[in-house]
């Protein structure tokens, strides 16, 4: 038995030991198309020379810096490629992005944004969010 709470049913999952694309392969050699993950971590695939790369790259030179008190060339890059790639999908594009690790923070931030919109227009008072019962985040 594992000592792992498990987050579905039935509590005890196929243990994985390889992947390669969008197929896993659990220890007892079945074969599984991974039809979860992509909304989570690995929406390029596994094991993509590519991405493996510039990981590896990049961990080598700086690992992490929190965005709350600092910046990285990649961060920028990757923030200039998004606005621009925004400006041809909307009539309004963005002149700048907020880059967070994941969906929780992205609904935190965006809540905080709202608020101090509201705030800085002169209606603090308009201070309520309509959200879904049970919702993902």
């Amino acid at each position: 038995m594992s000592s792992l709470l498990g987050r579905g049913w039935p509590p005890q999952h196929p243990k994985v030991v390889r992947a390669q694309g969008r197929t896993l392969w659990t220890e007892g050699g079945e074969e599984l198309l991974d039809g979860a993950s992509g909304a989570l971590a690995a929406t390029m695939g596994y094991r993509v020379p590519e991405v493996a790369e510039a990981v590896g790259r990049q961990a080598r030179n700086l690992a992490f810096a929190h965005s709350l008190y600092f910046t990285t060339t990649e961060a920028e890059t990757y923030g200039e490629e998004l606005v621009e790639a925004l400006q041809g999908a909307s009539n309004h594009p963005p002149g700048r992005v907020l880059l967070v690790p994941g969906g929780s923070e992205a609904n935190e931030m965006a809540l905080i944004l709202a608020q101090r919109i509201q705030t800085r227009r002169g209606e603090p008072q308009r201070n309520l969010f309509l959200s879904r019962h049970l919702s993902y985040h």
